[in-house]
């Protein structure tokens, strides 16, 4: 047979596993990534024989009864063999090992057909029966825009260290290519396959028609997901109307079915959109310009991304997957081993003697506890900003412990959009802060670094910025770099914390500030970038937060939803959180005429912090237009990072707190690791943003859909009680004049005792009637303030003009 070049896709020949039928296969080893295959120098034999009809070039000899191989070599033309030895008390299959994808078509020998091999004899010398197995290579499925010339480059065999080099590769190439654009254009792309993929979602209804062409399209669709579904079809049948993107009166966009009215059909999909999106790429996809959308898929794929940009994605149609240990931990400790193991306790006391073990038999790069510091409370500034709840713990002392590996100052070093927050409840005595942002190509969370502290003041902040300043300079040689600090002009954005996200803790927020300040101190003549007449050491700590930090979205929207106020007041309070506002001194002074004590409490607490409504609105802030757009608006990574590791324990000891930090942390870096260099992810998932959004905008839309029917609900119930209202008083309107008849038939003669009693049954059946038309009032309010609310499908019960 002639010899011809392989292509990744066709990497592995049909596979002939030759395995004695008396040997018990037993599952492959378990696996961890950080184990290497035992790769023992084998021994070589070269056009070895194996029956009448097959011959192999090269055979490898494994006399080591522990290896496995996980990439074997491979040839089309001069067929190449693996002989392993077997432990017979423990036997095993090494073709389980391969690291191929291999599937149908395959096919084995059948019961009683036993084939003979030269190599695999007897202790007698004699051929012992075997049954022969063979599978198929399933190829690798490679992006249309890939390089097929090189990827169609000949392989025979394939390494960990090829691996290793790509995914390396791949992390250098999505951070040349990562900037605001990329990230801007990045959401919006995933934002339209979310849309494409998830749809309306509301429970279909109406019929959506549709032309030859886009009923082609819709079916290949369905067809797409269902493959991508294994088949899964779902229970619930949607609507699959079109999606149209508008704009209001105000000139503001938003998508939305085309069966959505807002007076009927509510429940079918509506969602405005604000200004972290790239509109016009958003209009000229719903307004099918095409040659729009080419000129804007051009430019960013000269930038090296975007769907015309050359693709390097090739998948194995297998997935592998990091085996992760048993995570659970004892709760309880016996007193014997809690008091050998932990000498000094597991408090404070105990933390140092923990540090000191660590620094006397570990080397530098394996520290995690880096830090651990203590001020007298009165040695450190009051400022304005502190609160009495502030300080957590019985002693008067600022203590300090800074929990932070290596790895995770070398991530903070590259990272540009972060995020903090502080937790309460894991470690008793002690607040735990956190640093995280998002690994975009792991599409995970990263938590940089833990802090223990027990006061959240503004100075005891302040205290833990420069100490995390202080590591990552030990660590990488040198400093954070601050985007208004370090760049030279407002564009520059490569390597530089571009963006912080935070709650609006007075104390947090003023620490990061008077930080600031210090690192500009370092430029004594280095001038503002957005006010060139002021140099950069004269920025107060408030104007350094309004160069670079922001107030979660959903902690805002939170907190708004929670005041007492009508709606339209709470909606005066949302339309402040935004890219531009028309009107923000005409809607503050609203709010404040409202006379609502909550609402103007509220304006008063953004007034007072100094820094939040520079935080809420991007006009009002000096962070670039763009890097606002591209950057988290709200604080969930942080927050998800806190309710991770709270899945270890709550209220641990402060030992207990560090050490279950450390391990989770440990994980989540072998985790990122095990893609870095294996381009091994922690799941089946391919890790892109788009399934993000994808499942963001169905935990959205089914959040809607369930308060959807929550309002439908109240409204039945409504009805029913103003149906029973009403009937109570026809029912009593009723009573009275049958009453008033009975006193009429009672005479004149007043004070008879028939008249007395019809006296009576009257002034009691309008007492009743004057109760139930207060309850029929009552309920018609009730429902005035149902209007507007619900699906629409559900009318409303309330009476005309009375």
């Amino acid at each position: 047979m002639a010899n011809r070049r392989l292509s990744i896709a066709e990497l592995l020949n049909p596979i002939d596993e030759l395995t004695p039928t008396a040997a018990t296969l037993t599952p492959t080893p378990s696996f961890s990534y950080t184990s290497l295959p035992a790769f023992g120098r084998p021994e070589v034999r070269n056009n070895i024989r194996l029956n009448r009809k097959t011959c192999i070039s090269t055979l490898y000899v494994y006399n080591d009864v522990s290896t496995y191989i996980e990439y074997p070599s491979t040839n089309y033309g001069d067929p190449v063999g693996y002989l392993f030895r077997q432990d017979s008390s423990n036997w095993q299959n090494p073709a389980r090992n391969f690291a191929y994808s291999l599937g149908q078509p395959s096919g084995r020998t059948q019961e009683g057909c036993d084939v003979y091999c030269n190599l695999l004899v007897g202790e007698d010398g004699s051929e012992v029966p075997c049954t022969k197995k063979h599978y198929t290579c399933q190829g690798s499925k490679i992006c249309p825009l890939a390089d097929l010339n090189r990827w169609s480059e000949e392989h025979f065999h394939a390494e960990p260290e090829d691996i290793r080099k790509r995914c390396i590769y791949e992390r250098e190439y999505q951070s040349e290519i990562s900037d605001p654009n990329h990230d801007v254009f990045a959401k919006t792309a995933a934002f339209l396959t979310a849309l494409r993929k998830v749809g309306c979602r509301a429970p279909k209804c109406e019929e959506t028609m549709r032309n030859s062409v886009e009923e082609q399209e819709y079916l290949l669709l369905a067809e797409r997901q269902a493959q991508a579904s294994r088949g899964y079809i779902s229970r619930e049948e949607y609507c699959h109307g079109r999606m149209f993107l508008e704009y209001d009166q105000d000139d503001k966009p938003f998508i939305r079915c085309e069966h959505y009215n807002i007076h009927r059909n509510r429940d079918h999909f509506v969602q405005y959109l604000d200004d972290s999106y790239d509109i016009d790429y958003l209009e000229a996809h719903f307004n099918e310009d095409f040659e729009e959308l080419e000129r804007i898929e051009r430019m960013a794929s000269r930038l090296g991304y975007g769907p015309l940009a050359e693709c390097s994605t090739v998948v194995n149609f297998t997935s592998q997957r990091l085996c992760c240990p048993n995570r659970s931990h004892l709760k309880h400790y016996i007193d014997q081993i809690k008091e050998e193991t932990f000498p000094y306790g597991t408090g404070w006391a105990g933390v140092l003697h923990l540090k000191m073990c660590q620094d006397a038999n570990l080397p530098p790069s394996e520290w995690y506890i880096r830090r651990i510091l203590e001020f007298p409370a009165d040695d450190l500034d009051v400022h304005e900003e502190d609160e009495p709840g502030d300080a957590s713990g019985d002693t008067d002392c600022l203590r300090i412990i800074v929990c932070m590996s290596q790895d995770g100052s070398r991530r903070m070093q590259s990272a540009r959009y972060l995020q903090s927050d502080i937790g309460f409840k894991r470690v008793v005595g002690f607040h735990e802060f956190e640093i995280a942002s998002m690994d975009k190509l792991a599409n995970t969370t990263i938590i940089f670094c833990r802090v223990f502290l027990n006061r959240q003041t503004a100075a005891a902040h302040a205290c833990v910025f420069a100490a995390i300043e202080e590591i990552v300079k030990e660590d990488t040689g040198r400093f954070l770099r601050w985007r208004h600090i370090h760049g030279s002009d407002i564009e520059e954005t490569d390597n530089m914390i571009l963006q912080w996200t935070g709650d609006q803790h007075g104390g947090q927020a003023k620490g990061l500030g008077l930080h600031l300040q210090n690192v500009a101190k370092r430029f004594p003549e280095k001038y503002d970038l957005h006010q060139p007449d002021r140099l950069l050491r004269t920025l107060s700590p408030y104007e350094h937060l309004r160069r670079l930090f922001r107030l979660c979205v959903v902690h805002g929207m939170r907190n708004i939803r929670k005041i007492t106020a009508s709606e339209q007041i709470r909606n005066l309070m949302r339309s402040l959180i935004c890219m531009e506002h028309r009107d923000w001194d005409g809607t503050i002074a609203a709010i404040l005429r409202s006379g609502n004590k909550a609402a103007v409490d509220w304006v008063n607490d953004k007034i007072r912090s100094k820094f939040a409504f520079e935080a809420m609105c991007w006009k009002k802030s000096f962070i670039p237009k763009l890097v606002w757009k591209a950057g988290e608006k709200e604080s969930n990574l942080v927050e998800s990072g806190h309710s991770d590791v709270n899945l270890e324990g709550v209220h641990c000891t402060l030992v207990g707190g560090i050490k279950k930090g450390q391990h989770f942390d440990n994980l989540k870096m072998k985790t990122l690791l095990a893609l870095e260099q294996g381009g091994i992810r922690p799941s089946y998932r391919s890790g892109h943003i788009s399934e993000n959004a994808t499942k963001n905008l169905k935990r959205k839309l089914n959040a809607h859909h369930q308060m959807l029917e929550g309002q439908d609900s109240k409204i039945e119930t409504h009805n029913k009680k103003l149906q029973a209202a009403n009937e109570k008083v026809s029912n009593a309107h009723h009573k009275v004049q049958e009453c008033a008849q009975s006193l009429e038939h009672a005479g004149l003669e007043v004070g008879s005792q028939y008249h007395q009693r019809a006296s009576d049954a009257l002034a009691k059946a309008k007492f009743r009637l004057d109760q139930a038309e207060s309850l029929f009032v009552k309920q018609v309010d009730s429902g005035r303030s149902l209007v507007g609310t619900g699906s629409g499908k559900i009318g409303i019960y309330l009476p005309g003009t009375r």
